[in-house]
């Protein structure tokens, strides 16, 4: 959905507008039908039309040509439709995501391996590092490492895995790692790790810099990065 129309004016959303909803419908139709559908793990994308990989938002290309790096896109249109009186200003268009995935080394076959497990995260933009791991033995000194991947393996499974037979009188814990960009035990459940880093400029705040064009009134200026991690299931 696009921010500013009807919807979200109300800060409404549709039903099924999230991946969320859908990883929660996937337990559902697990429980009557025996399968789920939406076991699937996340990863994030763009959808540039120009080929380039320049997402980044000190190094954003646009999504189309006509939005290249120049000092009209700051008070330039992006799209004006006068059927549905949607107007929205190029300053408004998102960068992009990345696909981020844990492969055990730099290979074709390694990624393609770390793809199908779905050992994979996305983010919004930012280069950081998430881990997360399932598991019923997990320890306050698994959290003190550098190396959280050491106890993640041997106690429990990482993000894209399944946990089951949950010892008698045993929740399922988690653990989480991440580091900023360097620049119910008894039902079906689903856990992922959602990190937040703190406010960055955004594009429009690297584009009036190098180009000394003053922003519209209402233009962000910064970006909340993020980044979700695939899922990990508990099934009783």
């Amino acid at each position: 959905m696009l921010p500013g129309s009807s919807k979200a004016k109300t800060n409404e959303m549709l039903e099924f507008e999230y991946a969320r909803s859908a990883l929660i419908n996937g337990l559902m139709l697990e429980a009557k039908l025996g399968t789920n559908p939406y076991k699937f793990g996340m990863i994030g994308s763009t959808d540039m039309h120009t080929g380039l990989a320049a997402t980044e938002e000190e190094n954003f290309f646009g999504k189309t040509t006509p939005q290249e790096p120049s000092p009209e896109r700051m008070t330039a249109v992006f799209m004006d439709n006068p059927e549905n009186g949607i107007k929205r200003m190029d300053w408004e268009v998102a960068s992009a995501g990345y696909a981020a995935v844990w492969a055990a080394d730099n290979t074709r076959t390694a990624i393609w391996d770390a793809m199908y497990r779905k050992e994979t995260y996305a983010t919004t933009g930012t280069r950081m590092i998430v881990r997360l791991f399932g598991g019923w033995d997990f320890n306050t000194a698994d959290t003190n490492t550098r190396n959280p991947a050491v106890a993640g393996y041997a106690k429990g499974v990482p993000m894209g895995g399944d946990l089951s037979n949950a010892p008698a009188g045993k929740a399922p814990s988690f653990l989480v790692a991440a580091l900023k960009d360097p620049i119910g035990a008894s039902q079906r459940a689903l856990y992922y790790a959602r990190v937040i880093e703190i406010p960055t400029p955004r594009r429009t705040a690297y584009d009036a810099k190098r180009f000394g064009v003053k922003p519209q009134p209402g233009t962000r200026m910064t970006i909340t990065e993020r980044a979700y991690t695939s899922p990990i299931w508990y099934t009783p």
